[in-house]
């Protein structure tokens, strides 16, 4: 089972990182304008994103 690191941007992207190797595993756009929440489930490949904006994200990430 994979460890990952995830980060949001100003540009709207967030980034996922596999902890292990530090590679950069995916790219996704969360937002029209900046990520600057991040949240993954303690237990499930879930991951909530949230910008300036009211709105909350939820993404189910694999790798590609």
């Amino acid at each position: 089972k994979g460890q990952y690191i995830v980060s949001g941007s100003d540009d709207g992207s967030f980034f996922i990182w596999e902890k292990e190797t530090t590679n950069l595993v995916r790219i996704l756009q969360g937002d029209e304008s900046i990520v600057n929440c991040l949240q993954p489930h303690p237990s499930y490949c879930f991951l909530a994103t949230s910008g300036i904006d009211p709105v909350v994200r939820l993404w189910n990430p694999r790798p590609e």
